[in-house]
């Protein structure tokens, strides 16, 4: 019987194989070398385009570190709207896990925000943006303190971000204190605890004055029809042109491919905060949506983000819906209260 010998073989495999792993690992190596000669390449023309918008070398860095991942083009979007920045840096904070973290990249923030304008905020004595707060319960004397930084601010309400889990259910009472204030607290109440993945909060404040809160709480009855937008990019534009002073005729509405997807609706009354609205359609509580809030020429006076808080049911195929408006600043809001006296005039003419 004849033997045959495969060593030589074998011998064969190997070397080619530890040939393969050797060119792989070459070629790993080669990619990753350019990946990280392309993100640094990004990274410097994020940093240029800071510095053309008048920051500071800190804050063209800071910007360059967090958007390099996006482009220039983005980038320069994203500065361009600040508004659209400060969500992004909250988004950013929001991923930080640990507390030292978190600190150290709200202070780099908080600089980011202020050269490009948006600190201090429009509502007087509120805190300003990435300002961190002391957070407790109003019934607990000596609990631990929670810190949150504060990512947005609007005349009713702020949004906190903090790196651990919300310990509170909603409505819960708490008092807030502003780091380096002396013992100073202030009355919150938590509106919106943190959805899964999520890591902001919503409390709601009386920091304004007691004019601002009485017009605030006005609610008038009135029976004007309105139509629902979905959330999307386009429709999220349109209100920033809004808030920023620009009159918009109908046609606005007509090209947004959100307005395929309109909604009939009838509101029922409405106030700065909310509003209560008729449908005939299916709505679950927690849905967002736009509200288009036109005058008697069909120009756009307001365009609300609302969340639905409370559905029931209405006569036949109709649903009641108790709706609050989201992340409003305080121009809308005066906008929101010229709307409603307007439409309780309206109302009161159509009376008489």
């Amino acid at each position: 019987m004849t033997l045959i010998n495969l060593f030589p073989q074998a011998l064969g495999i190997a070397t080619a194989t530890s040939q393969l792993v050797v060119v792989g690992a070459v070629i790993a190596g080669a990619a990753g070398l350019a990946a990280l000669s392309k993100r640094g390449r990004s990274r410097h023309l994020v940093r240029a385009v800071g510095a053309a918008h008048g920051l500071s070398v800190p804050s063209a860095q800071f910007a360059a570190q967090v958007l390099c991942g996006e482009g220039v083009e983005t980038a320069r979007a994203l500065l361009d709207a600040p508004d659209l920045m400060r969500q992004r840096l909250a988004a950013e904070l929001g991923s930080c896990r640990k507390r030292e973290q978190a600190e150290r990249f709200a202070l780099r923030a908080a600089l980011l925000c202020e050269e490009l304008g948006l600190r201090p905020t429009a509502v007087p004595g509120a805190p300003v943006l990435f300002e961190p707060l002391l957070l407790r319960a109003s019934d607990s004397v000596g609990a631990e303190r929670v810190r949150a930084w504060v990512v947005q601010v609007d005349e009713s309400n702020l949004a906190l971000v903090a790196p651990r889990d919300c310990p509170w259910s909603i409505r819960t009472e708490l008092l807030a204190q502003r780091e380096g204030s002396g013992g100073d607290e202030f009355e919150v109440t938590l509106l919106l605890s943190p959805m899964p993945g999520c890591r902001e909060w919503v409390v709601s404040h009386e920091l304004v004055g007691a004019p601002h809160n009485r017009r605030k709480a006005r609610r008038v009855a009135c029976r004007i029809a309105a139509w629902l937008l979905p959330c999307t990019a386009g429709t999220y534009s349109l209100r920033g042109r809004l808030q920023a002073g620009e009159r918009l005729d109908p046609e606005a509405l007509r090209v947004l491919p959100a307005w395929e997807r309109r909604r009939a609706a009838t509101i029922e009354d409405i106030s700065p905060d909310g509003a209560r609205l008729i449908v005939e359609h299916d709505v679950d509580s927690g849905e967002r949506f736009y509200v288009v809030l036109s005058d008697t020429d069909g120009a756009v006076q307001g365009l609300p983000l609302a969340e639905v808080v409370s559905v029931r049911d209405g006569n036949g195929t109709r649903r009641v819906l108790g709706t609050r408006f989201c992340a409003v600043r305080l121009k809308e809001r005066r906008a929101l209260a010229d709307f409603a006296h307007e439409a309780a005039f309206a109302a009161s003419v159509g009376e008489d």
